[in-house]
């Protein structure tokens, strides 16, 4: 983009200096100008191209990709939810604290009780001890963890919200 920028200035310049030597010094404002826009318009469409070019090729805006992602994140949830408590306490617990907090407004760095108070009012108490982000097992790793409708219920649960 950079020689693109000093191209411009260059034959700005050069414009410039040739309207000076060669064209009645009247003229020469109304061909600067004409200059200066024709060299602003081109550098603006080299950058709405090289925009284009790069949202084309990361494929960000491709439907079926994204469907792809999703469904590959959402099998991956599942299988963590059927697997052991130290997986659910590894990587679902975090993340369905996380959606709590932001669903609820509730922030357990604020007010813990609150935080608490809320959790078991919308999950109950069993549920809660699977969202509950200060539940984590420190030596039951290989217990088993609460499973996928565990996991539906919950997120049920937080879609009300």
């Amino acid at each position: 983009m950079k020689k693109y920028v000093a191209a411009g200035v260059c034959v700005v310049v050069t414009v410039e200096l040739v309207a000076l030597v060669l064209l009645d010094r009247e003229l020469f404002l109304g061909a600067s100008g004409v200059v200066v826009a024709i060299v602003l318009l081109a550098l603006r469409w080299l950058l709405v191209r090289e925009a284009e070019l790069d949202a084309g090729s990361e494929g960000a805006n491709d439907p079926a990709e994204s469907l792809r992602r999703w469904l590959s994140r959402t099998e991956t949830l599942v299988s963590r939810s059927e697997s052991t408590r130290r997986d659910w306490d590894r990587h679902l617990r975090p993340m369905l604290a996380r959606q709590f907090e932001l669903a609820t407004g509730q922030r357990r760095a604020r007010n813990a009780a609150a935080f608490h108070a809320t959790g078991q009012m919308l999950f109950g108490e069993e549920l809660w001890t699977w969202v509950d982000p200060q539940n984590v097992s420190r030596t039951g790793g290989e217990e088993p963890g609460p499973g996928r409708a565990a996991l539906a219920d919950i997120l049920q649960r937080m879609e009300r919200v």
